[in-house]
């Protein structure tokens, strides 16, 4: 029986690599010829112009582990992760290409939880630290909806330097990873789908980190942060891991809510001041503007300027850091 389940994991994750690979290899250059959808790389003094359609490439290989799911964990799983992840990655790719009103945005990703939630593929019974496993038998559904479409505009948020959306989202799904293996050392059962959909997102990100690292050569676009931020929730609500995943994300969460406390409302990046400058040397300083968002990246270069590297690597020690908090959280009160 271990033998069997761990073949299908294994599979889950070959499938998804070999596909996340074809499409890091040939959908995304292809794709972003035919649209257009060319980035500029803002925080480098030359300003290249590099693919912006990673997003793709992740869609390709979430929808090869879900067919794989569906036939050998749930079909029910697998149907509404490739529904939820379709919708995603719909709404990021209109954005990127017609640009998307600041509020319909939003609106749009919190529809993308409709499937699971019609699928019935949640368990409205959160365990929270020190108090328990609780009962939100009503509420529950809407607050899946709210957290996919946060979870998903936060991760956008963040977006904008090389590596930094892709590589905290690596370090929160294996937290979340190991924290299921937590969970079966000490007896408690996992949602195998769940946790074959966690290995999938994993091997994907790990992938595209390897083509979005400093210096980039693929661009998330919104359809890369929309898809991955949204997917992550729905794995949290399929492990019962919502609590560690909030805690995980909370710099992510404090950015995002400080930009829209900031801007006071929401407001597309296009129509904001830049938070930051780049000068010709490639450092990255805060911008001394009022009207200017506060961001995590303002914050990081207030003191000194940094180079974009620099604010990568901080921001990653940052979720490492809130990551392995919600890690400890689970181990003192499990």
């Amino acid at each position: 029986m271990l033998a069997t389940l761990m073949l299908a994991l294994l599979t889950v994750a070959l499938t998804a690599a070999v596909a996340g690979y074809i499409g890091e290899e040939l959908l995304v250059p292809r794709l972003a010829r035919k649209y257009g959808l060319y980035g500029v790389d803002v925080n480098k003094p030359w300003k290249p112009r590099i693919p912006e359609t990673g997003g793709i490439a992740i869609l390709s290989g979430l929808l090869a582990s879900s067919a794989v799911i569906a036939i050998c964990f749930s079909w029910k799983v697998g149907l509404g992760l490739t529904l939820t992840s379709l919708w995603l990655w719909a709404v990021g790719f209109l954005d990127d290409r017609f640009k998307l009103n600041p509020l319909v945005k939003p609106l749009l990703t919190f529809v993308a939880a409709v499937p699971v939630l019609l699928l019935h593929l949640y368990t409205p019974r959160p365990t929270l630290p020190f108090v328990g496993t609780t009962r939100l038998t009503i509420v529950y559904p809407y607050l899946l909806a709210l957290g996919v479409g946060v979870s998903a505009n936060m991760f956008n948020m963040i977006d904008g330097y090389n590596g930094l959306m892709a590589g905290s989202a690596l370090i929160v799904v294996l937290g979340m990873i190991v924290a299921s293996l937590v969970r079966v050392y000490c007896g408690s059962p996992v949602d195998v789908a769940g946790f074959a959909a966690a290995i999938a997102i994993a091997v994907l990100l790990a992938l595209h980190l390897a083509y979005n690292w400093y210096p980039a050569r693929v661009l998330n676009g919104d359809s890369g942060s929309l898809l991955v931020g949204g997917y992550l929730v729905l794995v949290a609500a399929l492990l019962r891991l919502e609590a560690i995943y909030i805690i995980a994300t909370m710099p992510l969460i404090l950015n995002g809510f400080s930009i829209i406390a900031s801007v006071k409302g929401f407001k597309e990046r296009r129509e904001m001041p830049r938070p930051t400058i780049v000068d010709e040397c490639g450092l990255v300083r805060a911008k001394a503007d009022p009207k200017a968002p506060i961001t995590l990246v303002r914050l990081l270069t207030a003191r000194e300027p940094l180079t974009e590297l620099e604010i990568v690597v901080s921001g990653l020690i940052l979720v490492a850091f809130s990551t392995t908090l919600a890690l400890l959280t689970l181990l003192i009160t499990h």
